[in-house]
């Protein structure tokens, strides 16, 4: 028997007792150690373990919906990141803060979730080249699959379910190793808006000529923590452009092109007229009529 397999049954024999004899409100399998050390303290000091809140509804499951995000950790966020990936508390609170986010998901097991080749296979299938949203692995943390193929410990996703109906539990128990929940308050839609959306969100995209691509957008481009945040607002300034082929071409800017959002979108995003002109200056790049996006952002 390897190594890894020993590691992997002590950690389901743990998991088991712990989800038998343990009080149901702590929640043992959801939680992990962080710890602080220093170069006069190499050894780990100061742990606590960290754990979701209740709001989170945490189940020993492998809950999927739509994907939002595929590994949180690894687009970085300083002070949440574990030498093991993730916090569990972030990955929940995350959820909670990113549009349309309802269902979280948390891979707990130090020798990797799901089964061996499912990550490898998975990245080796994703041909999906938009920027956003992240459903591939990001720059920073845990950018890869484990030596076996499986999603490494630490890893958070962000998903999106229509209803409790709608999740599909594809494991229940310790044999993924995830740890799974679904946001009770954000399972229900605001009058005239998609399930997920807050309230805030809701109303900036009705209040624009065409909300259907105002709510696709704030699907598309959830960002976890950037150094230079880019406003949800940017939405509305697509979905009030002037003709469907303009919101195409201004969705393209935001979804596709970094430069093009920071140097032609952003710098417009206060006045709708200039942003027009703007998106129709991409547009007529985009077609070779114009020989450089810089062009756009003047």
């Amino acid at each position: 028997m390897s190594s890894s397999t020993r590691a992997a049954l002590a950690w389901l024999v743990v998991l088991v007792i712990s989800f038998t004899s343990c009080d149901a409100a702590v929640k043992p399998w959801a939680c992990t150690s962080v710890c602080s050390s220093n170069a006069l303290q190499p050894q780990p000091a100061n742990c606590q373990q960290d754990c979701p809140d209740d709001v989170c509804n945490p189940q020993l499951a492998d809950i999927r919906g739509e994907l939002l995000v595929l590994a949180l950790g690894s687009h970085g966020k300083t002070g949440d990141v574990t030498p093991s990936g993730e916090r569990p508390s972030v990955c929940c609170s995350e959820c909670q803060a990113a549009e349309f986010c309802n269902l979280w998901r948390w891979c707990s097991s130090p020798v990797g979730c799901g089964q061996p080749g499912e990550c490898t296979r998975y990245m080796q299938s994703m041909r999906y080249n938009s920027l956003l949203p992240y459903q591939r692995f990001g720059p920073a943390n845990n950018k890869t699959c484990t030596a076996d193929g499986r999603w490494r410990q630490g890893m958070c996703s962000l998903m999106l379910v229509q209803s409790p109906a709608d999740a599909n539990y594809k494991s229940q128990g310790p044999s993924s190793g995830f740890v799974s929940g679904m946001i009770a308050a954000k399972l229900q839609a605001a009058s005239g808006c998609p399930v997920g959306l807050t309230a805030a969100a809701c109303s900036l995209c009705l209040a624009t000529k065409n909300p259907a691509s105002c709510f696709s957008l704030m699907m598309r481009t959830y960002e976890f923590q950037p150094q230079n945040p880019i406003p949800a607002s940017l939405a509305a300034v697509c979905a009030n452009m002037s003709s469907p082929k303009l919101v195409a071409t201004c969705m393209w800017c935001r979804t596709r092109d970094a430069t093009c959002t920071s140097q032609v979108l952003l710098r417009h995003a206060d006045n709708q007229a200039a942003a027009e002109a703007a998106v129709k200056c991409v547009l007529a790049f985009r077609q070779g009529e114009v020989a450089s996006l810089a062009t756009c952002s003047k």
